[in-house]
């Protein structure tokens, strides 16, 4: 009845997929005029030609437009995951009713990364093509690491002598958070 011993361990894992359509301000910022297929049927990719398919010098006013619902139909990667460990140790020793030792332990561990993937024909890159660059795409991977060690000891000592009560506590606390990451 004097010794109190605790230990709780969590896993968590998440992993989120960003939609390919595209965010909403895209759409918001489209023309309700600009229709999203061409005569047979198919996504178009820009709606509006830019100003050198069209022969004129200077582009039209807005910029060029593009029909984000076209990078549905492309292989686009992009995720992000979180996977975490949780270690949570805990004592307490009730040595005597004026005397308790307190001691806890902590680990924690978590891999954050995520990685995205968007082929050479992904809106994104319709000026680039423009511009005479047609190879294009990007690709990028990040991967973490993240752990802390949480270590505290503690003592308490309390007395109570007639109407008065003297108390003190000494203790000590030591952690190391060690964070690494890589990004391509």
């Amino acid at each position: 009845k004097d010794i109190r011993f605790s230990n709780n361990t969590s896993f968590s894992y998440s992993r989120s997929n960003n939609t390919p359509w595209g965010s909403y301000s895209q759409y918001v910022s489209q023309f309700p005029f600009f229709k999203p297929y061409d005569s047979a049927g198919n996504v178009t990719k820009i709606f509006e030609p830019n100003a050198t398919a069209l022969g004129f010098l200077v582009n039209a006013p807005g910029g060029q437009f593009v029909n984000a619902a076209y990078n549905a139909l492309l292989d686009v990667k992009d995720y992000s995951y979180y996977t975490g460990f949780t270690n949570n140790t805990s004592f307490d020793w009730t040595i005597n009713p004026n005397l308790r030792m307190r001691a806890s332990l902590s680990f924690s561990n978590s891999l954050p990364g995520g990685e995205q993937f968007y082929p050479a024909d992904h809106t994104i890159f319709v000026n680039a093509v423009t511009s005479g660059f047609t190879d294009l795409g990007s690709y990028s991977q990040t991967r973490g690491r993240n752990s802390v060690i949480d270590g505290k000891i503690g003592v308490d000592y309390n007395k109570k002598i007639g109407k008065h009560t003297f108390m003190t506590s000494v203790g000590v606390s030591v952690q190391e958070t060690n964070s690494s990451s890589t990004t391509i």
